[in-house]
């Protein structure tokens, strides 16, 4: 099954909220660092971007950079 369109834009507001609380650096995040746990999932390229106009079309300027 394919992802919906909602359904990506529910998980990048769920990756935004985990940065959020959780104080992460959006880096290591990307890089599949996430606390102390290390994992083999990365964000490419076109993830960050699709993430930074989530953030900008919600207007969290700030996390869209």
């Amino acid at each position: 099954m394919v992802p919906k369109e909602a359904d990506l834009h529910g998980a990048a507001q769920a990756l935004i909220r985990l940065q959020d609380v959780y104080e992460l650096d959006i880096g290591e995040v990307a890089a599949g660092k996430i606390g102390l746990v290390e994992s083999a999932a990365r964000l490419s390229a076109q993830d960050c971007l699709f993430i930074g106009k989530h953030c900008f079309n919600g207007g969290v300027l700030s996390r869209s950079i």
